[in-house]
């Protein structure tokens, strides 16, 4: 194999790495704020957070494992 396919497949590996850590984090945000969500108004999460509030809705109805006994998002990934 030469070293540029070595190197591309490299890349790879660690872009899949990457791509799967960065799902993870996705949806333990998103479990994060959905429990948060159960005493504390959104409005003050997004200011604590600076995420929007839009996003932040967005993130536990789609990202969150409880929301509907689903384990993230239903779609493709990405």
């Amino acid at each position: 194999m030469n070293n540029i396919n070595q190197a591309l497949l490299e890349a790879v590996e660690r872009y899949n790495k990457l791509d799967e850590e960065f799902y993870q984090a996705r949806q333990d945000l998103a479990d994060l704020l959905k429990q948060a969500s159960e005493n504390q108004q959104v409005t003050n999460l997004a200011r604590l957070t600076k995420i929007n509030r839009t996003t932040i809705y967005w993130l536990m109805r789609t990202w969150s494992r409880s929301e509907n006994g689903s384990s993230g998002n239903n779609s493709i990934k990405g």
